[in-house]
């Protein structure tokens, strides 16, 4: 007998007094059915007693799903089951708990009612209304610590202010009576070296929101001690929903002190969960080289990388000029922006290198958190004659100031839910080169990209363009006999060369999102490491 709505185990108890052991055949719990033997009078009476159990106990019965504003669903469950208990309708002979059963829904914080008669959801709806006001009272407030994991206390309670709130006023206080304001039954004064930011409103209603602030006037002293800042959230009276809050920010714990009732704690708790998240970090790797140019690079970088990376090898490189070779992305001022595959790229730069037409200036790799910026400076200070003074005894003073020079790299990326990293790009290399006639300081020579770009994760961009050309003279012969007047040539020889460099900045986002991400590029930097060749170098 296959069963529909009752399970085997259950519908077999039932069957259990009317019928013997020996009846039961099987209970298939596992296909929901019951195997029975007996007479033919025996099992019509057996079946006819499983279609009455057997049935839809849903069906004609009412469904009402009420979601709670203000009250946690365990506080109206407690309530609405102690009313139900205490009686029911006469003219239906029984208690509310035999008519109506209440199923408190945690996640949603609602309350499911079943009832098979409708009317009865509409009583129950207006008692849910009644126990789910937003009323409390000073008695009702408690204090709360938030410990904040991911993040700053402090960004936190600017935050919380934002979204419940339409401004915020800072007053820096001293020492004087510390406590919360009216809330509170104590002064508005703050603990030295702290900050108070309240926002509050005069209004008894507790739907607006006021701009001022007035802070206490017993506040005098010095600034030591940690930094704390107060937001009051709300307005006073008992309309608001989140009337008479205080978030406290402690810097030095790192934690949120929260002065509310548990309802409103709760509505503060839900937001800081999905503010409070695990920031995502971004290694960046960035290459700066410098690359001769020959005969075969004439033209530059450029020309090399749009045909042999774009069309001989796997991945896309594409020339541009003032648009990007990502759509909607602008690389303005620079010649060419070239995206490929990490391995496509460094085997066409490898092949510069084996032909000593490479120079690696540096290859940083810093890790970043999302929206932050990234900052690298290898190099020297250089200093540099910026003034002089001469004093009443005739001693003359010279200002000196210094100036970085090297490699210098500023990034800020930003991650997207694609895994896209949009990254802004300020990269200099400042070389000293020797200094003018007639003047002691050195002559500085800078060479600077600053771009915005996006690549996905792992891979790469390629900036480049800037290119620099030096030509020098060299003069060789017979000493003095090489300087003549038209006679010269005939002793010796002149050689002219030009040298032309350019500048090429590899960059590589690697998008980190949890903490496995963050032990597998550990590993891989280990890695790279432990298996880095030794060189011998030669005896002097």
């Amino acid at each position: 007998v296959p069963l529909q709505y009752i399970s085997a185990a259950n519908m077999a108890e039932i069957l259990q007094p009317v019928a013997s052991p020996e009846a039961f055949v099987r209970v298939d719990n596992t296909r929901n059915l019951l195997m029975l033997a007996g007479t033919r009078a025996q099992l019509e009476g057996w079946l006819q007693i499983i279609a009455t159990f057997d049935v839809d106990m849903l069906a004609g019965m009412s469904v009402g799903i009420f979601p709670l504003e203000n009250s946690s669903v365990e506080e109206v469950n407690t309530a609405l089951s102690a009313l139900l208990a205490s009686g029911g309708p006469e003219d239906e002979g029984g208690s509310w708990s035999q008519l109506l059963r209440v199923i408190p829904v945690a996640r949603l914080n609602s309350i499911l009612v079943v009832t098979p008669r409708a009317h009865y959801l509409d009583v129950v709806e207006k008692w849910i209304k009644r126990l789910d006001e937003a009323y409390y009272s000073e008695a009702d407030m408690r204090l709360y610590v938030y410990p904040v994991q991911n993040t700053t206390a402090e960004r936190l309670a600017k935050l919380l202010n934002s979204i419940y709130s339409g401004s915020m006023s800072q007053q820096a206080t001293g020492s004087g009576d510390s406590g919360f304001s009216a809330g509170m039954g104590r002064g508005s004064g703050v603990a030295p070296g702290m900050s108070n930011e309240t926002l509050g409103s005069s209004s008894s209603s507790g739907s607006m929101l006021s701009d001022s602030y007035q802070p206490s006037s017993n506040n005098s002293g010095d600034n030591r001690g940690g930094q704390i800042s107060t937001v009051a959230i709300g307005a006073q009276g008992g309309g608001s929903l989140l009337g008479n809050v205080r978030v406290v920010a402690d810097e030095e714990n790192n934690a949120l002190m929260i002065y509310s009732t548990g309802m409103q704690y709760r509505i503060i708790e839900k937001a800081l969960e999905q503010l409070d998240t695990e920031a995502t970090q971004v290694v960046i790797e960035a290459s700066i080289l410098e690359v001769t140019l020959t005969d075969k690079l004439r033209y530059g970088l450029e020309w090399t990388f749009s045909n042999d990376v774009g069309n001989q090898r796997t991945g896309t490189g594409l020339l541009t000029g003032a648009a990007s070779a990502i759509p909607g992305i602008q690389v303005p001022g620079f010649s060419y922006a070239i995206t490929n595959s990490v391995g496509d790229i460094k085997a066409v730069l490898n092949a510069l290198s084996e032909d000593n037409l490479l120079n690696v200036i540096s290859t940083p790799s810093i890790t970043v958190l999302d929206n932050h910026d990234a900052y690298i400076h290898v190099g020297d200070q250089v200093p540099v004659v910026s003034g002089s003074t001469i004093n009443d005894g005739g001693f003359a003073t010279e200002s000196v100031t210094y100036r970085d020079t090297g490699v210098q790299l500023n990034v800020r990326p930003s991650v997207n839910a694609g895994g896209l990293v949009t990254m802004q790009i300020e990269q200099s290399v400042t070389d000293v080169l020797p200094s003018t006639a007639g003047s002691d300081n050195p002559t500085f020579l800078e060479r600077s990209i600053m771009t915005r770009v996006a690549v996905h994760s792992h891979q790469s961009v390629v900036l480049g363009g800037l290119i620099r050309e030096n030509a020098s003279n060299v003069e060789s012969g017979v000493p003095f006999l090489h300087k003549l007047p038209v006679l010269g040539p005939l002793f010796g020889s002149v050689a002219k060369e030009n040298r032309r460099t350019e500048l090429l900045v590899i960059i590589t986002p690697r998008a980190i999102y949890s903490e496995q991400d963050l032990r597998e590029v550990s590993e891989e930097m280990r890695s790279q490491i432990r298996h880095m060749e030794l060189i011998d170098m030669p005896a002097e």
